[in-house]
C-alpha cells in the first residue's frame, strides 16, 4: 500500500505516532505530493521546519505555515548554499513574521546571505530566541557585505542559551564582549573552527557563566588555554578539537578541582602536526572523576596505561568513544571487563592497531550496554557466542561492512530478537 494511502485512513492519534516514527523529512515529502493531506500534517511537521532558500522550499514553507499552525514552530533550519535567490530570502523573511515562538534558528551554509538578511532573520525574534547557530562556508570568498556576522542582534538576545559559529570570519574583543554582557543566560558556547587568541580570551573573561563549551583551538596559545580552564570553573559538558603538542601541553593544568562538575568530556587530535605525548592523556586519569558520564577521545596518542586507569578514575561512566587511538585490544577489554556502568560503546580502529574483536573480554562489568558500534576491519560472530547471557539489553549493534548481518541476527535471535543490526 502506498505511504499516501496509508496516512489517509489512519486516525488523529495513530496519524501523530507515525509522523513521530517517520520522522519530519518522510512526512515533508508525503504533504507535498498530496494536498489533501497537507493541512492535516502540518501540525506534526512544523514543530521543527528545515526549508532550502531556494524558491521551491519556501513555497512550500508559505503554503503549510498558516496563522492557525504559526504557533506551533519552534525550530527552524534555513540552507542557504544557493545564490540568485533574493526574492526567496524575501518571501522567507516574510514568514517569519508570522513565528510568534520560534526559539531556535539554525543557518547553514550562509554565504548567500547579507547583512540585510541577517537582519530580518534574526532581529524579529532577538527577544525569545534561545538558541542559535549559524554556520558559514568555507566554498565561498567573503567580501564587505556577504555573510556579516550580526552581533548587533546577537548581542540584544536577552533569553538566548545556546549559540554555535563556523567558518564565519573572526570576531574582535570588543564584538565577544557586547555578545557575553548582552546575553547573560548564555551557558553554551561552540566555535569549532580553528579559533585564535582572541575568542579563547574573551571566554576566559566571561566563563564564569558557561556550562557547555566545545572549541576549535589549533591557532590558540597554550597560555591563553590555562587560563580559560581555571577561570571556567562551572563547565559541565566540554569538547577541545585539534589538540597538538604544541597547543594540547594545557592539558597539565586539567584535574577534577579545576572542573569539579564536568561530565562530558571531548578530545580530539589533529591529523597535521606532532601529536601529543601518551603522559598528558595518562595524567589526566590520576585523579577521580566523580561526575564523569561521557568520555570521546579521537586521533590521540592514547595508550593502554591510559585506558587501564579509566575505569577508576571514571567510576560513573556511561558512554565511551575511542576513534584511531594508539591503544590495542588489551586496553579496550580492560574498559569493557571494568566499567560497570558502561551503556554505549563505540570503537574505531582505522589504523588497524587490531582487526577483528579479539578485544572482547571473557566478562563484560555492565550488563546494561544498550548500543556497541564496532568500526573495525573484521567482526568475527563467533567472539560473541560467550557474551550472550549478557547482552540481552543491546538495542543496537553497528558493525563493519564486511560483516555478515544474517550470521548475527540468528546469535542474537534467541535471546535478543528486537535487537537492532546494521553496517556502519
Amino acid at each position: 500500500m502506498p505511504l499516501v494511502a496509508v496516512f489517509a485512513v489512519l486516525s488523529l492519534q495513530d496519524l501523530a505516532r507515525l509522523c513521530e516514527y517517520l520522522g519530519p523529512t518522510t512526512c515533508q515529502a508525503v504533504a507535498s505530493v498530496c494536498r489533501c493531506l497537507r493541512w492535516i500534517l502540518t501540525p506534526y511537521l512544523f514543530q521543527s521546519v528545515n526549508v532550502a532558500l531556494d524558491t521551491p522550499g519556501v513555497e512550500f514553507f508559505q503554503q503549510c505555515v498558516r496563522p492557525r499552525y504559526s504557533g506551533l514552530i519552534r525550530n527552524l533550519t534555513v540552507q542557504a548554499h544557493t545564490e540568485g535567490v533574493t526574492s526567496a530570502r524575501t518571501q522567507l523573511t516574510a514568514v517569519m513574521d508570522q513565528l510568534p515562538w520560534l526559539e531556535a534558528v539554525h543557518l547553514v551554509g550562509v554565504a548567500g546571505l547579507y547583512a540585510a538578511d541577517f537582519d530580518r532573520l534574526l532581529f524579529q525574534h532577538c527577544f525569545r530566541l534561545k538558541r542559535v547557530e549559524i554556520w558559514g562556508s568555507n566554498a565561498f570568498t567573503y567580501d564587505s557585505q556577504r555573510a556579516v556576522l550580526p552581533v548587533r542582534a546577537l548581542a540584544d538576545m536577552t533569553q538566548l542559551r545556546a549559540l554555535g559559529l563556523g567558518a564565519l570570519p573572526a570576531l574582535t574583543g570588543p564584538m565577544w564582549d557586547s555578545i557575553f554582557q548582552g546575553c547573560p543566560q548564555l551557558v553554551s558556547l561552540t566555535l569549532r573552527d580553528n579559533n585564535g587568541n582572541t575568542a579563547a580570551q574573551a571566554i576566559a573573561r566571561h566563563g564564569a557563566q558557561l556550562r557547555e563549551l566545545h572549541l576549535g583551538i589549533a591557532h590558540t596559545k597554550p597560555l591563553v588555554l590555562v587560563e580559560l580552564v581555571h577561570r571556567c570553573r562551572y563547565l559541565r559538558r566540554v569538547g577541545f578539537y585539534s589538540l597538538r603538542y604544541d597547543n594540547g601541553v594545557f592539558l597539565a593544568e586539567v584535574s577534577p578541582s579545576t572542573w569539579p562538575h564536568l561530565q562530558h568530556l571531548d578530545l580530539r587530535g589533529s591529523k597535521v602536526g606532532q601529536p601529543l605525548p601518551a603522559p598528558y592523556h595518562q595524567q589526566l586519569w590520576t585523579s577521580q572523576w566523580t561526575h564523569l558520564s561521557t568520555l570521546r577521545m579521537k586521533f590521540l596518542e592514547v595508550d593502554d596505561l591510559a585506558l587501564a586507569a579509566i575505569p577508576l578514575a571514571c567510576p560513573v561512566l556511561e558512554e565511551m568513544t575511542m576513534f584511531s587511538c594508539r591503544a590495542t585490544s588489551v586496553g579496550f577489554q580492560h574498559i569493557l571487563a571494568q566499567c560497570h556502568n558502561l551503556r554505549v560503546f563505540r570503537l574505531g580502529t582505522p589504523t588497524r592497531s587490531f582487526t577483528t574483536t579479539s578485544f572482547l573480554p571473557a566478562r563484560l562489568a555492565s550488563l546494561a550496554l544498550v548500543r556497541l558500534e564496532l568500526d573495525i576491519q573484521r567482526a568475527h560472530v563467533q567472539h560473541f557466542l560467550h557474551l550472550l547471557d549478557q547482552l540481552h539489553k543491546l538495542a543496537v549493534l553497528i558493525l563493519p561492512r564486511n560483516a555478515n548481518l544474517e550470521d548475527f541476527s540468528r546469535l542474537f535471535a534467541p535471546q535478543n530478537p528486537h535487537l537492532l543490526i546494521k553496517h556502519k
